[in-house]
């Protein structure tokens, strides 16, 4: 990416004076789509020694959406070890390691480039980054559950998932860890297709849909 691109002068300022008293929609107090609290949540869950499963973007056919030549797709859970074990990997999965970069990650099935391209600029913002990427999550003790923040319509939103993904020939369908135990991108790209009510929506045919 040249410097033009990646150099957007007072990007963070923006957003951060958008809201500075710590209300709802700031950076601090991000929205919670679909009422889901994180926290809540994951300790709920911890405590209880249960994993979480969505049921407002369930793991199966109707949150992918039309993508009919993947028919024989299926949910992973528990999937970064499993996928990490069937690929031959004695490696330990890692939510992230030493810092997000741009060469973590390569396309898988889903025409997505675009949404590639847009992670590929964010991981040069580091404190947007970490404010979409919150980084204080791992493997350890995480009930199956994870949340990313995006900035849209003028105010943050915390998109919680689960740790389902789709899985097509023993590998993630769409974005793929190039290092085979890094996860924080399929993440991601499972928090947007949520955002987006499905999958399919991140699929270059569809991306009119995104605003």
């Amino acid at each position: 990416l040249s410097k033009a691109l990646v150099n957007m002068p007072g990007c963070t300022s923006i957003i951060n004076l958008s809201y500075q008293d710590g209300s709802e929609g700031s950076s601090s107090n991000p929205a919670k789509y679909n009422n889901q609290n994180y926290g809540q949540l994951k300790d709920s869950h911890v405590r209880r020694g249960t994993e979480f499963v969505d049921k407002t973007f369930p793991p199966n056919n109707s949150s992918l959406g039309d993508l009919p030549k993947y028919i024989f797709i299926y949910f992973l859970h528990r999937f970064e070890q499993e996928i990490l074990k069937r690929q031959g990997s004695s490696d330990e999965a890692v939510f992230c390691n030493k810092g997000a970069s741009r060469f973590d990650f390569g396309q898988g099935s889903v025409g997505n480039c675009w949404f590639l391209a847009a992670i590929s600029a964010l991981t040069f913002h580091k404190s947007l980054m970490v404010q979409v990427v919150p980084m204080d999550q791992s493997f350890k003790d995480h009930a199956g559950i994870f949340h990313f923040r995006f900035w849209r319509f003028g105010h943050w939103v915390d998109v919680v998932i689960d740790d389902h993904l789709p899985v097509l020939d023993n590998k993630l369908l769409s974005v793929r860890s190039k290092s085979g135990n890094e996860f924080w991108v399929p993440l991601l790209e499972k928090a947007y297709a949520k955002y987006e009510n499905k999958l399919a929506h991140l699929h270059f045919e569809h991306c009119s849909m995104l605003h």
